[in-house]
């Protein structure tokens, strides 16, 4: 039985560190992207940031920025909460990124839209993230 608790507590806090590592690479892209605005560095070098951070955290094949197009194909959306649709249905939660389909995120500032990052995910992404990301 002590055997089986320890072997137990032992995988729970391998998942947890591995979690935490995630969220670690995550933050430390958005904090690579803070600096890079508040140093006044140019929007491309910045959008270049974001896209190779998005590629990373997400294991994407490619992705870019375009200016001002929304919906173009009709692809799956990636929304701020971490959630996906595709069509008009929710993409299963836990099932990562539709591979069959370009994603797009879309990016405002100040309220206002000013294009997207269009994603395509490697055919066997699961990126994990949660709302506290």
């Amino acid at each position: 039985m002590i055997g089986v608790a320890v072997t137990e507590i032992a995988v729970w806090g391998r998942r947890h560190y591995a979690i935490a590592s995630r969220r670690a690479g995550y933050l430390d892209g958005i904090n690579n992207a803070a600096r890079a605005v508040a140093a006044g560095g140019s929007a491309a070098a910045l959008i270049d940031l974001v896209s190779t951070q998005l590629v990373q955290q997400l294991s994407l094949r490619s992705c870019v920025f375009q200016y001002g197009v929304a919906g173009l194909g009709r692809p799956a959306r990636l929304h701020r909460d971490g959630s996906v649709t595709f069509g008009n249905r929710r993409w299963p939660d836990g099932e990562g990124l539709p591979a069959q389909a370009d994603v797009e995120l879309l990016v405002e500032g100040g309220g206002i839209f000013q294009g997207r990052f269009p994603m395509t995910p490697a055919p066997v992404a699961r990126p994990h993230w949660s709302a506290g990301c």
